[in-house]
């Protein structure tokens, strides 16, 4: 599965999402963790894996939910996923950075 990271902000709180391409599954993923979260705490906000269709095969319900939540992430980065999927891409990660404003 390929993963890309990136660290934003949801309102004033740091989180991280992680989203990819899950080759076996053959679906798209995304996880959004809060990073001030207390360490006895998971610090989950979301998770694909409670979506009725956990692993979609286009990109736009996650996307949709980032807009939800009010989070940003590079446009690269979605593109990347994207490409992920056109190349049935595993076994990769990567770590996007967010441009200054």
């Amino acid at each position: 599965m390929s993963q890309h990271f990136c660290t934003t902000t949801m309102g004033n709180k740091a989180v991280e999402v992680l989203m990819g391409w899950d080759r076996p599954l053959q679906g798209f993923f995304m996880v959004i963790h809060d990073l001030e979260a207390p360490v006895e705490e998971d610090g989950l906000i979301y998770s694909n894996l409670d979506e009725r269709d956990p692993h979609p095969k286009v990109l736009d319900p996650f996307t949709e939910k980032l807009a939800e939540l009010g989070i940003r992430v590079p446009t690269a980065m979605v593109e990347e996923v994207k490409d992920d999927q056109l190349w049935n891409v595993g076994n990769k990660m990567r770590r996007h950075e967010m441009q200054a404003a």
